[in-house]
Parts: C-alpha cells; sequence; structure tokens
C-alpha cells in the first residue's frame, strides 16, 4: 500500500532522526573506549626522547666518520712517508741510487723453468681472475727478487704486496721476456693499465729499469710529489727546494 506523500515524507523524517540518533549513541560509546588525541594528551616527552636518541646516533654516525677518516689519513701517511723503525722520518741530505742492479740476472730471456712457471700461472690467471696467489719457489727468483727489494725500499705493506708482483708476472708472461727487456713504451701501457698500485709499478720502472719518462704517463693518479718522497725521502725533497 502506497502511503500519502506528506506521510511518506514525515516517516522518512523520523527514521533519519532514529538512524542519527543511534549513530550518535555508537560514537558516543566508541569515544568512551577508545578516547581522541589532543594536543593535551598527546605524549610530547616521548617524541622528545626519540628526537634525542636520532640526534645521539647521527652524533655517533659522525664520530666515527671521523675517527675514520683521522685513520686513513694516518694510514696513508705511513705508505708514503720513508720512516725509521721507530717511527721518526728518516734524515736524509743527499741521495744515491737504493738499488744495487749488479746484483741481479738481467736477461731478457726467460730460462726454460721460468717459462713453465709462468705458462702455468698465466693459464690458472686466465680460468679464474680470483684464483690464489702462486707459490713462489726457485724458479722464478730471479724475476720477483728484484720488485720485492723495490717495495721493501719504498716500503711497501708485505700484504699489499703481491697485487703487484703478480700483475707484473703477467705481463712479463704476455711479452715473453723479462722487465729488463721491456721497452719504454710497454712500461708507459702496463703503468697505465694499472690502478691503486700504479706508483709501486712506476717505482719499479725508475728504479730497475731506468724509467724516467714519468711526464708522459696518462691519467691524473701520479701524485708526483708522493712519487718523489717514496724514492727519495720528504727531508731530502725538502733541503732540495
Amino acid at each position: 500500500m502506497r502511503l500519502p506523500l506528506s506521510q511518506a515524507t514525515a516517516t522518512s523524517k523520523q527514521l533519519c532522526f532514529t538512524s542519527t540518533s543511534a549513530a550518535e549513541t555508537s560514537l558516543q560509546s566508541w569515544h568512551g573506549a577508545w578516547p581522541l588525541y589532543t594536543p593535551a594528551a598527546f605524549n610530547f616527552s616521548r617524541v622528545g626522547a626519540m628526537m634525542q636518541t636520532k640526534t645521539q646516533r647521527d652524533g655517533a654516525a659522525q664520530s666515527d666518520a671521523a675517527q675514520r677518516r683521522k685513520r686513513a689519513i694516518a694510514a696513508n701517511a705511513a705508505l708514503w712517508n720513508p720512516a725509521t723503525e721507530s717511527g721518526t722520518e728518516m734524515e736524509i741530505n743527499s741521495w744515491s741510487w737504493p738499488i744495487d742492479l749488479s746484483r741481479y740476472d738481467r736477461r731478457s730471456a726467460f730460462t726454460s723453468s721460468e717459462t713453465a712457471f709462468l705458462a702455468k700461472y698465466a693459464n690458472a690467471y686466465a680460468l679464474n681472475q680470483h684464483a690464489q696467489t702462486p707459490a713462489y719457489d726457485g724458479r722464478i727468483d730471479r724475476l720477483v727478487k728484484p720488485i720485492e727489494d723495490v717495495f721493501e725500499y719504498i716500503r711497501v705493506r708485505t700484504a699489499c704486496r703481491p697485487w703487484a708482483i703478480t700483475y707484473i708476472l703477467r705481463e712479463t708472461a704476455s711479452r715473453g721476456r723479462s722487465i729488463w727487456g721491456w721497452s719504454r713504451d710497454e712500461w708507459m701501457d702496463t703503468i697505465n693499465r694499472r690502478g691503486n698500485d700504479r706508483q709501486r709499478i712506476l717505482s719499479v720502472a725508475y728504479l730497475l729499469c731506468d724509467f724516467s719518462d714519468v711526464h708522459r704517463l696518462g691519467g691524473d693518479r701520479i701524485i708526483y710529489i708522493v712519487f718523489a718522497r717514496k724514492l727519495f725521502g720528504t727531508s731530502y725533497i725538502v733541503n732540495l727546494l
């Protein structure tokens, strides 16, 4: 049965009021169980504690970074500045060639045992560039000992030497000649293709093979004043200036 329009309108308003009243009652009961957060009730102390913790954490990170930077600077100074066993810098007022070349067998041709060792190592490296560093034996003492003497003179840490030595050995294997038989252009190619230890390779070329074309090397990884300090000592360079 259809209600008259006026009666239907009144019934609709009554239903709306009833629904609104029910919703208000439900909302009030919900507020009682879960009170709304107001600025007065907000836990500002907790937020402050969180912010303080974050500030302390950031400060600790900055402190750690500063300490790492200081250690890096100290390590770099120890690596590049010649020093005595007591830790003080060597006083060098005059300089003479530090490596006695007459002690070495400087033939450019390999012996049969050297050829066999280098071929085995080059093949192993071609298969796995992360292979273990080969154990040097008497077969390649003639090739390794002069390089070790240079690294001892410029005070390269023992743990850092194998990468440079094996790199030079691979270069000798690919050229079929020892370092004594390399041309200046071949030395430049070997040095320019190297990364972090270019100064060490350059020291080998300079002290063992009379390589003096330092000015022709490409890139910006050769810091000449550092290279000079490694070879001659800081005090000697200062006296020259």
